[in-house]
C-alpha cells in the first residue's frame, strides 16, 4: 500500500544556490528593460534643436555691440519645455537699411523665478527687410523638480554680430 522507503533529503546548498541564481537573473532582466527603456525615451546627445525645427539653421556669430532697437523687429514665439530644456522659437527682422547679423538673448522666468541667463541666439547676416526663424535651447530646468511651471520666455537684448568666417 504505498511507499515504504525513505524519501531522500535535498542537499542543503541548492536552496541558497538556486535564490542566487534567480536573483542574478532578475537583476539582469531589470538592467535590460532600463537600458531598452533609455534608448527609447532619452532624447539623443547629438540631437540639436536645428533637428527638431525644420529649415532653422543656426550661424556663427559674435556679438560686438549692442542693437539699435530701431534696426530690428524681433518676436518669442514658443517657449517649451524639452526634456528639462527650454527651447524658445521667434523671428527677426532686419529693418536696418545695410545687411547686419544678431545676436538675441532671451530672460527665462519659471516659478517668479528669473533663470541663469544662457548665451546667446546668433542669427546669421539678413539683407534689409528680410527676417529669419531663430531657436535655441535657452535655460536648462531641474529635473528634481516635477512641480515647476511653464517657463516664460521674453526677448532681453539684442545685440548686433559679425558672421565669423568658417570656410577654413
Amino acid at each position: 500500500m504505498g511507499h515504504t522507503e525513505a524519501v531522500a533529503d535535498t542537499p542543503t546548498w541548492i536552496r541558497p544556490v538556486a535564490a542566487i541564481v534567480l536573483f542574478i537573473a532578475l537583476g539582469a532582466v531589470v538592467l535590460a528593460g532600463t537600458a531598452w527603456l533609455a534608448v527609447k525615451v532619452l532624447p539623443d546627445g547629438e540631437a540639436t534643436i536645428e533637428d527638431d525645427v525644420p529649415g532653422l539653421e543656426t550661424a556663427d556669430v559674435s556679438e560686438v555691440g549692442p542693437a539699435d532697437p530701431a534696426d530690428f523687429a524681433t518676436q518669442v514665439d514658443s517657449c517649451d519645455v524639452v526634456a528639462n530644456q527650454v527651447r524658445a522659437l521667434g523671428r527677426l527682422q532686419n529693418l536696418a537699411t545695410r545687411p547686419q547679423a544678431y545676436v538675441i538673448h532671451v530672460a527665462v522666468v519659471v516659478d517668479d523665478v528669473l533663470l541663469p541667463p544662457a548665451p546667446g541666439v546668433p542669427v546669421a547676416t539678413l539683407e534689409p527687410g528680410e527676417d529669419e526663424a531663430w531657436g535655441a535651447v535657452v535655460a536648462g530646468l531641474d529635473p528634481e523638480d516635477p512641480g515647476a511651471t511653464a517657463p516664460t520666455c521674453e526677448i532681453d537684448r539684442v545685440g548686433l554680430g559679425d558672421e565669423l568666417d568658417t570656410s577654413g
